[in-house]
Parts: structure tokens; sequence; C-alpha cells
């Protein structure tokens, strides 16, 4: 019996050291530590470059190969690095650890297509790759002539703004060059129905979001005035009656209104630089035609004709009468 025993000990000493060591000791999740540079469905501009750096324990074979437009190649690394630079498509890497594979779906993209330089409010400039491959530049700027508001370096925008308001409109002042102030106006215009009563916009926006790139302009709110005082209505014909309307619009993403790291909101909320909101609003009357806006009179006109029609009717009634009592004296 303990012949036996020693024998099937020894038949399972033999069928594990046959399993390759690297594999007993290592699962894909431990194996994707050590690729480094590359994400699944990662974007890259021009190339991708990434390294495979395994443990000294591991002793199986490393293996990349490339497939892409129904062809699959072999990437050799060189002084270490595995670098993808053709074609500019989605490629399918796959890199084998032994008898383990672990794919990556990729793209790259044709060199950087920046986006426009923005400020940061602190002096310098920032502009991000407008290709998705999450690259980003930052460069501080100098403008020589602070009457164009110019960086020389990048060509941003070196406004310093201060905004004031009144209820409809938002005022950009330039700090530190003679830019003319410009501004954005909420205006809503009084009708009588039919004509809609949500005809909102806002006038100079286009040269303010210019000048203020990251401004946000917010939706339109409508309020109506009830006997229970303001609500918020839904913009549609079915909700357009006669009486007084009020709407809103937030802009937010401003710059400091005031000197200093922080800015203050209407309501005296501390917010850090690029986080001020301002918020605008106009009222304005909507007026049904069959009623009288010269008394206020809520009965139709039709009934105040038909009184003028009777009136005059009895007015030319006495008249005649007054005149047959004349004539028959």
């Amino acid at each position: 019996m303990k012949k036996r025993i020693l024998a099937l000990i020894l038949c399972l000493v033999m069928t594990v050291s046959l399993l390759p060591i690297s594999a007993a000791a290592y699962t894909p999740v431990d194996m994707m530590g050590w690729i480094n540079g590359i994400e699944n469905n990662g974007i890259y501009c021009k190339e991708a470059s990434f390294t495979v750096d395994c443990p000294e324990s591991y002793s199986g074979t490393v293996k990349v190969s490339l497939s892409a437009s129904g062809s699959s190649t072999e990437l050799m690394p060189v002084d270490g690095q595995y670098k993808i630079t053709e074609p500019l498509d989605s490629i399918l890497v796959d890199i084998h650890f032994g008898s383990i594979k672990i794919s990556y779906l990729i793209t790259i993209n044709s060199d950087h297509t920046w986006d426009v330089w923005t400020s940061n409010g602190d002096g310098s400039h920032s502009r991000s790759c407008g290709n998705g491959c999450g690259t980003s530049e930052t460069e501080g700027c100098v403008d020589a002539n602070p009457v164009d508001c110019k960086c020389d370096d990048c060509g941003a925008s070196m406004h310093d703004w201060r905004f004031t308001k009144t209820d409809s409109t938002l005022t950009a002042t330039c700090k530190n060059c003679s830019t003319p102030p410009l501004s954005v106006t909420l205006k809503a215009d009084s009708v009588t129905l039919p004509t809609s009563p949500f005809n909102a916009r806002l006038e100079g926006l286009e040269q303010f979001k210019k000048e203020v790139p990251n401004a946000v302009i917010g939706e339109f709110v409508y309020k109506y005035k009830g006997p229970d005082g303001w609500s918020v209505v839904a913009p549609t014909a079915a909700n357009a009656k006669a009486g007084e309307y009020q709407v809103g619009v937030r802009i937010s993403g401003l710059p400091n209104k005031e000197y200093g790291p922080v800015a203050m909101s209407l309501d005296d909320e501390v917010i850090p630089d690029g986080a001020g909101y301002e918020d605008l609003y106009v009222r304005y009357t909507a007026v049904d035609p069959a009623v009288t806006a010269q008394t206020g009179d809520n009965r139709p006109i039709e009934i105040m004709m038909a009184g003028v029609v009777v009136f005059s009717v009895l007015a030319a009634a006495a008249f005649i009468l007054d005149n047959k009592r004349k004539y028959s004296r």
C-alpha cells in the first residue's frame, strides 16, 4: 500500500513538472500589468509606443503581432519599445505570453489637430489635440501691443474682462486694454395673441462668445404671472395666453468679475475663477385682441360695439321724434 501511495505522489510531481512554471504562477490580469503605454480603445496621434516589462521570474515567450486591413504582422521591439506608426487606422494589437493572448484595439490618427488657444487666467494659454489623443500644450504668453490684447506667441486673447450687469444686459469691460466694452442683452417682445409670447433672444451673443469663448449660455426659462404669482411655464403654443411674462437665462463659465483669485456671485457665494455666472431677465406682456387694452374691461369688444350701435339707434330715434314733435306744432 505504501508503495502505491508513493507511486501516485511521484506521478503527480512528474505531471506538475511538465507545466510551465510561469503559466502556473501568473494570470492574464497580472500580465496586463506588464504592458505600459497603450490602452484598449485608445486614440493616438502619429504613433503609439509601449513596452512589455515582464518580471525576472517569468521565463515564457513574448510575441507582439498587429492585425489591420486583413493582414497580420509581427512587431519587433526597438530599444525595448514597440512602436506602431502605420497604418493610420484601427489596429488590433495581440500580445502573446506563451499560450495566453491579450488584445488591444487602438486607433492611430494623423498628426495633432489642435484646438484654438484659450486663456488660463494666469498669463498662460492652453490648447488640446482635437482628434482625441488627449495631448495638450500650455504656453506662457506676452502681449507687446496692449491695444489689441493678443498673445504674441500664440495669437490668443489676452483680455482681462470685468463684468457688470443690469436686469437684462451683461457688459464686459477690458481692464488691461483699450478694447471697447461689449454687451449681451436678453430681449423679449410684448405681443398680441396669437403671436407667440415665447420669443426671447440674446442680442450681441456672437461677438460676446468670440471674446469670452468659455462662456456657457443656459436655456431660456419662461415664467407666467397667474393668480398665485409667478410659475415656470413651458414655451409651447398651448401655454400662450394673455398676461404678464418673464424670461430669464444664466450665463456661466465667466472669468473673475472681481480682482483677486476668487469671484463673488450675486448671492455672495465664493466661487473659483472660470465658474462665475450672471442671471439676466426681462418682463413683458401678451394681449388678447378680444379684450380692450384701453380700459382693461374684460368684456369682449363685440359687446361694447353692439352697445355703441344700440345707443346710436336710440339717439337717432330720439332725434327723429323730436323733429316730428316740432313739425306737428
